[in-house]
């Protein structure tokens, strides 16, 4: 057996079969010798030449000469894969064993976060998620993977992967067979070891040519198999009752199982996922559409949506009668269609979209922390996003934020599968999203654009955006954003220009009235309230992103990184600041957050203490949710007004007071005035809500008939004759 002799005496050995490498040799030594050096550990690298004619032996010899910790085994002829894993596994002289391909397809710089996930298992397998090689190849080797997990029972993603991490002592369970190499998690799981899977990066070839494809492995590969199969179905089971033996070889009590090892794959990964689901579920949707609406901002959508109910009026909904153009429609219609099976827009229809939306960032921050680290980042990122002030609270609003943070956060990681993993055709999937949240909310929904640029940029230099060139993308975008403004300028002329484009759009948000030492205070203020409670670590993590980002890993987190800047900066330079703006911010927040916690080295107590906050956490959402509930009762009474506005015949208008709030819980038609004066002017009988202050000026002609409070400040219902 392998891994007997000799006795350890470095810390890592990696062995790298190679045949016909002579390329390739050089440039991975390189590698290897920049990740040797991070390291920081004893270390051996033993090239197995399987045969090689090209003169592979000969670089590695040159390369011995300048570093002893190479080592070369040479075989006479060509032996099998298998076989040169084997040599090296029996030269090997590390405490762990690494095994790696000689053909720049693996990257080395995966080694040190294998070595980390090491801790707690026997070995860590690789799992090329993305591979860089022909769609021949990757769909043989699904359908062979498929096969491998059908026959042995096991799960296993990548069974062939030859980027692994194991322990010494998981050398002795590989039986010396051909094929040995392509079923080393399953052999392994069937020792007792306790085997992960940690996702890895996969290149394309750069020399030589590919020594395996279908015809030279499918029939060796399934005879292969069937001897996995013969070895597991006949494996010792036995359990001892007693066991009186001394000394240090006692017997052991069981026969190995893998029901001791690692979790399978495909349970490890659910288990988590399925966690975070129903956990998010059961905060954003607790307590659903409980809570009254308090302000015109809350109460515009509902609005829209009744009216696209009512009238069908989807692409210009209206409310009173005119349409409402500040905000493109689509929260209104997702409104609208969560209101389709009832019929009516209640306060939970109009706030489920805001939920679903909240539910689908958080599982795309999981996504995408997964795909740009690993699943544990992932998970921890979903979890700190579930339980931002941010998105706890706004998953409850009827305010458009959560549609356009789901958007963006669509929008980057379409991005990120076509900057980071070359899916080109991602780049049209990213303009979708992008035109998505531009009807969310208009122009803020073109952060993605800005997100994109600012990282090519840093990335590529001034040939960057090039990259972003999609011509069917291109188009999507243009035929999601042209229409609504070109309909709202047909609709109100010159009104929509000055009143939306100019006033709204332009000068509320973009307007500089004036140097004030509050315009870098409040941005920081919001960005505090929307990310707690992980506000307190923000600062920690953006830092460990900024020190790190020269390796692999601070690489990664470039993207998330160039995402909260660009977004903070857009928004901090707005003139109106409000904590819904900073949304867009939480998930890439998350990510930098997730990666600098999982990569904390906490001890057991430590983590114990990290969960029992975030279940406080938990806790104090719940409890102050139900308190938000009971405020908001507590503060509106809209009970007089509705009374006498039941039977009254006349028009109903309001001035100095939230026209929409009454026009959605009167259900009626609420006409706003800017002056009391046009009132005044109006033929009776007529009706006007107007706050208590301006009713207290009102002609004495005018009859005081209801008061009704809205968030605590009274208004006053005025009766013209």
């Amino acid at each position: 057996m392998p891994g007997t002799e000799p006795q350890p005496a470095l810390n890592l050995s990696i062995v790298v079969p190679v045949l016909d490498e002579a390329e390739n040799l050089p440039v991975l030594w390189r590698e290897l010798e920049m990740v040797l050096d991070s390291l920081r550990r004893s270390a051996e690298v033993i090239f197995v030449d399987d045969g090689s004619t090209d003169g592979s032996a000969e670089v590695i010899k040159g390369l011995i000469k300048a570093d002893p910790r190479i080592r070369l085994l040479r075989f006479k002829a060509n032996a099998g894969l298998t076989a040169a894993f084997y040599a090296g596994f029996k030269a090997a002289r590390g405490e762990i064993v690494v095994t790696m391909d000689g053909d720049l397809q693996n990257d080395p710089r995966e080694i040190g976060p294998m070595l980390k996930q090491l801790e707690g298992v026997d070995a860590v397998v690789g799992w090329r998620q993305n591979r860089a090689d022909r769609w021949s190849k990757r769909l043989s080797s699904r359908v062979a993977n498929a096969i491998r997990n059908r026959v042995t029972g096991d799960v296993v993603n990548d069974s062939a992967c030859s980027l692994r991490v194991m322990r010494r002592e998981c050398l002795a369970s590989l039986p010396p067979f051909k094929g040995m190499h392509r079923f080393m998690p399953t052999l392994l799981r069937m020792n007792g070891h306790r085997v992960a899977e940690m996702v890895v990066g996969h290149r394309s070839r750069r020399f030589g040519r590919s020594k395996f494809g279908i015809r030279n492995r499918a029939l060796v590969a399934f005879e292969d198999l069937l001897a996995v199969r013969w070895m597991l179905t006949h494996r010792l089971r036995y359990s001892v009752a007693e066991n009186t033996a001394d000394g240090p070889a006692r017997v052991p009590d069981r026969a190995p199982s893998p029901s001791t090892a690692e979790p399978p794959a495909a349970a490890s990964f659910a288990l988590p996922t399925a966690s975070l689901l129903v956990l998010t579920i059961a905060l954003l949707f607790f307590d659903l559409g409980a809570g009254v609406f308090l302000n015109n901002d809350e109460a515009r959508f509902p609005m829209m949506a009744r009216d696209v109910l009512a009238k069908g009026n989807w692409l210009l909904p209206q409310v009173g009668g005119t349409p409402m153009l500040n905000k493109p429609p689509l929260h209104a219609w997702l409104i609208a269609m969560a209101s389709m099976p009832g019929g009516v827009v209640t306060q939970r229809t109009a706030v489920l979209p805001s939920a679903l939306g909240g539910l689908g960032v958080v599982l795309a921050t999981a996504w995408l922390g997964a795909r740009l680290f690993d699943r544990r980042i992932g998970w921890t990122a979903g979890f700190i996003t579930a339980t931002t002030v941010g998105i706890f609270s706004l998953a409850r609003s009827t305010v458009p934020d959560m549609t356009l943070t789901l958007a963006i956060t669509a929008a980057v990681g379409a991005f990120a599968l076509a900057e980071l993993e070359q899916r080109r055709g991602a780049l049209t999937a990213f303009y979708v999203f992008t035109g998505l949240a531009f009807l969310a909310k208009g122009p803020a929904g073109l952060v993605p654009l800005a997100v994109a640029l600012v990282y090519e940029l840093m990335e590529h230099g001034w040939r960057g955006p090039r990259r972003l060139f999609s011509a069917p993308g291109l188009v999507v975008l243009a035929l999601l954003i042209v229409p609504w403004p070109i309909l709202a300028f047909e609709a109100r002329g010159h009104h929509f220009v000055r009143e939306v484009l100019v006033s709204d759009m332009q000068w509320q948000y973009f307007g500089l009235r004036g140097w004030q030492w509050r315009r870098l205070i409040d941005p920081l203020n919001q960005v505090v309230a929307v990310l707690s409670p992980w506000s307190l670590l923000a600062p920690f993590a953006v830092w460990a992103a900024v020190r790190d980002s020269s390796s692999r890993e601070g690489r990664s987190a470039r993207l998330p990184l160039v995402w909260a800047a660009t977004v903070f900066f857009l928004i901090a330079s707005s003139e109106r600041q409000r904590l819904r703006y900073y949304l867009p911010l939480c998930p890439p927040a998350a990510l930098l957050i997730a990666v600098w916690y999982c990569r904390l080295q906490l001890r057991r107590r430590a983590t114990m203490v990290a969960g029992g906050c975030a279940a406080l956490v938990v806790l104090v959402f719940g409890i102050g949710q139900r308190y938000e509930v009971t405020r908001r009762d507590r503060l509106t009474d809209l009970r007089a007004v509705e009374q006498e506005m039941s039977t009254a015949t006349g028009p109903l208008f309001a001035t100095d007071s939230p026209d929409l709030v009454f026009g959605y819980y009167l259900n009626r038609s609420v006409i706003p005035l800017k002056y009391f004066r046009q009132f005044e002017d109006t033929p009776g009988p007529a009706y006007l809500i107007t706050s208590e202050q301006m009713a207290r000026s009102a002609p004495s002609s005018l009859d005081r008939v209801a008061v009704a409070r809205v968030n605590g400040r009274p208004f006053v219902l005025l009766r013209k004759s």
